[in-house]
This record gives C-alpha cells, sequence and structure tokens, in this order.
C-alpha cells in the first residue's frame, strides 16, 4: 500500500498545531485568572543559553503551518531525470 507525503505528515501538523493552540488558550485563562502578563510569560527562557517560549511556539507555527501551505509538489518533483534504456 502507498501512502504519500502529505498522508504521513499532515496529520501530525494538524494535530500539533492543535495541540499548541490548546495548551496556549488554557495558558491565556490561567494568566489572566491570576494576574500574570503573557507579555513577560513569552520571554520566559527555561535555561539561560535557550531561546524564549515566543522562539519556541514561532518554531512550531514554522515546521508546521509552513509545511501545511506552500507548493503542490509531488514524488515527481524530486526524482529529476529518469535513466531509461534505450
Amino acid at each position: 500500500m502507498a501512502f504519500s507525503l502529505f498522508d504521513i505528515c499532515v496529520p501530525s501538523y494538524r494535530q500539533t498545531l492543535g495541540a499548541v493552540s490548546g495548551f496556549l488558550d488554557k495558558a491565556l485563562g490561567h494568566f489572566q485568572a491570576n494576574g500574570v502578563s503573557p507579555e513577560d510569560v513569552v520571554e520566559t527562557r527555561l535555561y539561560p543559553d535557550m531561546l524564549p517560549f515566543r522562539f519556541q511556539i514561532q518554531a512550531v507555527v514554522h515546521h508546521s503551518v509552513g509545511a501545511l501551505e506552500g507548493v503542490p509538489v509531488g514524488k515527481r518533483d524530486y526524482l529529476g531525470q529518469l535513466r531509461l534504456k534505450k
């Protein structure tokens, strides 16, 4: 049974985006209920040499949403010129 790259990747990307959206909504509700500024949280780093939380979310968007948009590329686009026997 053949699988396309779309069939393999897109469901995972959609699941990831849904999960991230859900925990961001839940976190915002928590911050509002407890008087915490979301702007302060997005600049938080778990470790000093780690990029801030803002970057982590941007990376999810870049790798998931970006992969879902863009050019309709298929397998033949990656194969290059086929070597055929003459």
